[in-house]
């Protein structure tokens, strides 16, 4: 399996990584894994049962991370990296989307603008501009995260 999802290659945000050391220390792992892209969890609770959980807060960065890392030495030994299996199982369309709100646009922003802004962390399938107790809002709805 060495790094694979076994729903067919879905990644996620979240790597499981096997074959911890306990003795390194949570700034080591947070300084190798944070080459790669901002971290906005690094779960060290079962570090003594040999694991960790890092969660990214870009996809992406989990992918280069998995690259970069898989079966590299740390501390001798080398690191078994998993994409994080979802419990649920869910099913394909379900995975990486989500839906963005921003609030207190300025009027002057268009929808063009918004496309561009928040294009860069993925394909974003709709915008909405919509007025609410008179407080204009933005609603951008991404499909799946590659």
């Amino acid at each position: 399996m060495n790094g694979e999802h076994p729903y067919g290659g879905h990644p996620s945000r979240t790597l499981f990584v096997r074959n911890i050391n306990s003795n390194v220390e949570d700034s080591e792992l947070r300084a190798l894994f944070e080459r790669h892209g901002e971290i906005c969890i690094l779960y060290t609770a079962c570090k003594h049962r040999g694991f960790v959980m890092i969660f990214y807060y870009d996809i992406r960065a989990a992918r280069t991370a998995m690259k970069a890392l898989q079966s590299k030495p740390l501390r001798r030994r080398k690191l078994d990296i998993h994409y994080s299996i979802p419990k649920d199982n869910p099913t394909k369309k379900d995975i990486n989307q989500g839906t963005l709100v921003v609030f207190n646009l300025d009027s002057s922003v268009s929808n063009e603008e918004l496309h561009h802004i928040f294009g860069a962390y993925g394909e974003i399938k709709e915008v909405k501009i919509s007025f609410v107790n008179l407080n204009r809002f933005s609603l951008g709805d991404y499909s799946e995260i590659d």
